[in-house]
């Protein structure tokens, strides 16, 4: 279960986070396997997902994973409420000069080392059609991306350009014999891209953009899982992204 933990008291809980005073409330929440551990950063500007492993030095860097990065024109990002619902993690944003409500849902997957977040926004104004962005950095440089044919492309992008992502997911191969596959689902893939920022590995998504009436809420889902580079194939990849399209959303996001 999502244990929550805050910068002022490392004191764990796992209740609801809506209740306390907002200086005092958790700042992030964290869940622990056999391999790694997962940190939910949701009291930030841009809610982000953290992985370390275990067999991890203590020095090295931490990939930052499906960050929302909050437009321009909306500024920051203020936490409505913050809950745990059986293994899930919900929080739920909005701002002051935006009238969207925003939501993340973080739940781990069954049997694969992974994790699925459910990005949600609710048009609260006549008619609209938002943009959301959502970001990755990792410490690495080469990527595996689908070409036009649908091949499998071991590229090494630079840092003065910007790769496009076609077929909805990139891999990333890593040290320790680890590859990171994130994947959209398939129904919610509008366009990306990978490039190289300060040393690492930057992936970028732009989700949703169709016009949105009054009260409508618009879902995407992305992936983000770890295999071990043995395994890794196209084979394996397309049996990763068959299951995805064909997972349920849950009714009560």
């Amino acid at each position: 279960m999502w244990q929550f933990q805050s910068d002022a008291n490392s004191k764990a809980s796992s209740g609801s986070a809506g209740s306390p005073e907002a200086s005092q409330r958790p700042s992030r929440a964290v869940w622990s396997d056999d391999a790694s551990t997962w940190t939910a950063h949701f009291r930030d500007g841009s809610p982000r997902l953290t992985i370390r492993f275990r067999d991890q030095s203590l020095g090295e860097t931490e990939p930052e994973l499906l960050g929302w990065l909050p437009q321009a024109e909306i500024g920051r990002l203020e936490t409505e409420d913050v809950y745990v619902r059986g293994d899930d993690l919900i929080a739920s944003y909005s701002a002051a000069t935006s009238p969207l409500r925003q939501q993340i849902y973080w739940r781990h997957l069954r049997g694969v080392h992974g994790v699925e977040m459910i990005f949600s926004l609710q048009n609260q104004e006549l008619q609209g059609a938002p943009v959301a962005h959502v970001r990755s950095q990792l410490p690495a440089t080469q990527v595996w991306l689908s070409n036009r044919l649908g091949q499998f492309e071991h590229l090494r992008p630079d840092g003065a350009q910007r790769l496009p992502i076609s077929g909805g997911w990139v891999a990333v191969p890593l040290p320790r014999d680890r590859v990171y596959l994130e994947h959209l689902h398939p129904t919610d893939f509008r366009n990306g891209s990978v490039g190289v920022r300060d040393g690492l590995l930057e992936i970028n998504w732009e989700l949703f953009g169709e016009p949105i009436e009054k009260g409508v809420i618009r879902r995407a889902r992305a992936r983000a899982e770890w295999v071990s580079q043995a395994e890794f194939s196209p084979q394996l990849l397309a049996q990763r992204r068959e299951q995805f399209a064909c997972s349920p959303i849950p009714l009560t996001t």
